[in-house]
């Protein structure tokens, strides 16, 4: 026959418990040295400080290999140091996106020529002489990219011409 609703509840599996738990860790836990310890920052006024430990940890480990997203930073940093009119804003994703386009391609110099363009083309305007400044430097970027391209094309070929 049919199931009763108090059968049906009796044959169903009973619901498992969620198997989250939260464990207090002291800080002191996560480090090697008593005077690393004393240094390390409280969960209460947690700030970011990528130096932090940084002799340390350098003594124990190799040098790691500087991310593309940390020298992309670093050259953006260094126009925005010089150009009073372009903001730290201005640099969005899209060009951050193809900054890291250009470090795959040519590396560290290929970024660094393309800032070179956009701290000569925006040095000596204003700030309201543009409406649209992430619009813009995508703009002078891609344009950048073609004449690199234009570049290579022309370099390639002149290769292929004097290894005939």
């Amino acid at each position: 026959g049919t199931a009763t609703p108090s059968a049906a509840a009796a044959q169903a599996p009973p619901k498992a418990k969620p198997s989250t738990y939260f464990v207090k860790v002291d800080v002191k836990d996560f480090y090697d040295h008593e005077d690393l310890a004393s240094d390390a920052p409280s969960p209460a006024g947690a700030t970011f400080s990528p130096s932090f430990g940084k002799e340390e940890s350098e003594e124990r480990h190799e040098e790691k290999p500087e991310r593309i997203k940390d020298i992309v930073y670093a050259e953006v940093k260094t126009v925005l140091d010089v150009c009073s009119a372009l903001q730290a804003h201005d640099f969005d994703y899209r060009i951050r996106q193809q900054l890291h386009a250009f470090h795959t391609s040519g590396g560290r110099a290929r970024v660094r020529e393309a800032m070179q363009l956009v701290r000569m083309s925006t040095q000596q305007k204003l700030r309201s002489s543009v409406k649209n400044w992430p619009a813009y430097l995508l703009a002078l970027l891609r344009r950048f990219e073609q004449e690199a391209a234009s570049n290579d094309r022309q370099a390639r070929a002149q290769q292929r011409v004097a290894n005939a």
